[in-house]
């Protein structure tokens, strides 16, 4: 009798994943407020966000300083606070 493997596998993934989910990633999310704070002068409470838009919120922060910085051009007024 032949089993198949992938679907445990599959299942396995799924169970690992899951684990993950329950990660407490609240010193990443305080972390990477810290880095946007200090590197673009934007506070962000690391509570009301997610460490994935956080990230992103950094990535964004960045292109948008290389774009500036490329083309020479001004930098807008932006809030302190978010």
């Amino acid at each position: 009798m032949k089993t198949c493997k992938i679907p445990i596998f599959v299942v396995s993934l799924l169970l690992s994943a899951s684990a993950f989910g329950q990660f407490d990633d609240s010193a990443m999310r305080v972390s990477t407020a810290r880095r946007i704070l200090q590197s673009h002068s934007v506070e962000l409470d690391a509570d009301k966000f997610n460490l994935g838009q956080l990230m992103d919120i950094e990535a964004r922060l960045g292109t948008s300083r290389r774009i500036k910085s490329s083309y020479n051009l001004e930098s807008s007024p932006m809030p302190s606070h978010l």
